[in-house]
């Protein structure tokens, strides 16, 4: 109730923040702006009305593609859904068709499967609330309205949305600060950036390792990797990916020993291993002397 309450108020005051810009903007350039001026000379601009004019005949394209997405959106929900309600039903349908050797791997595929995925997803979760309480502690410190509303956007869209979300998280609350003060509004911006690269090279490799059970390079390669193949998607599902190949690599493929190498154990070994070797060449030293003597 207090978190709809401060989105309807937000969205209420959101011309009033645009005035105490427009006003800021007039003290500081010494300027007469006002916000009906603005939105008269934006609406009736030559190079918006050249972009509706061009934009026109392709917004039966975007619609079809907003369409298309919310009904992408719309059967994954479906599926996880009946995946998660009938899934006891689904596994033995699918085991029916199966011999009883093969019925043991599919089961033991599908449970490293999900518990990958929705270790991946907690972790996640996990990540969001500590954004969000981490910025709520700087908006309660710098006074800025909506504090608990605005902490829970940042948490969550900084967290499902891969990419860009960090930025449309930001973006809000780095706008109510500045209606406060402006320059709350660049310690709202240097907040989000030393803490985003926190939770990148510090936080989200720790937890992921934690969660998924992959190294922490391992986790990071792997999003740059999904990225860099199949963009925001495969940012979101990389790590899941990852994590599964790993346990399924872990299962199957036989292991064995490692000799006692020092080569294989780094140089600390290495030096360990020396100083043993010395040591025993010094007693062998000492004890053929004593035979010798005797």
């Amino acid at each position: 109730s207090m978190l709809a309450g401060q989105i309807v108020d937000m969205v209420e005051n959101f011309p009033k923040y645009l005035d105490s810009l427009i006003n800021w903007i007039n003290e500081t350039f010494h300027t007469e702006l006002s916000r009906v001026e603005v939105q008269d000379s934006v609406l009736k601009s030559d190079w918006l009305q050249k972009y509706v004019q061009n934009s026109a005949t392709g917004v039966l394209d975007v619609s079809a593609t907003v369409l298309g997405g919310l009904f992408r959106l719309l059967t994954i929900f479906l599926f996880a859904f009946y995946f998660a309600a009938d899934g006891p039903r689904f596994r033995r349908a699918l085991c029916s068709v199966l011999p009883p050797a093969r019925q043991a791997e599919v089961l033991r595929a599908w449970e490293i499967a999900v518990d990958k995925t929705g270790g991946y997803l907690y972790s996640r979760g996990l990540m969001a609330l500590i954004s969000g309480v981490a910025h709520f502690v700087l908006f309660e410190i710098l006074d800025v309205p909506y504090a608990p509303a605005l902490a829970v956007w940042v948490g969550l869209v900084s967290q499902f949305i891969p990419t860009i979300g960090t930025y449309l998280a930001g973006a809000l609350p780095m706008l109510i600060a500045f209606t406060v003060n402006p320059w709350y509004a660049l310690w709202v911006l240097g907040f989000v950036v030393v803490y985003q690269q926190f939770e990148n090279y510090v936080l989200q490799p720790k937890l992921t390792s934690k969660t998924v059970d992959i190294h922490p390079a391992v986790a990071f390669g792997s999003v740059v990797a999904g990225t860099a193949l199949l963009g925001a998607v495969g940012a979101l599902i990389a790590i899941p990916a990852v994590a599964t190949l790993q346990a399924f690599l872990g299962a199957y493929v036989k292991r064995y020993d490692v000799t006692d190498d020092p080569r294989v154990h780094g140089h600390r070994r290495y030096g360990e291993a020396v100083v043993a070797r010395l040591q025993k060449a010094l007693q062998h030293k000492k004890e053929n002397q004593g035979t010798e003597d005797s």
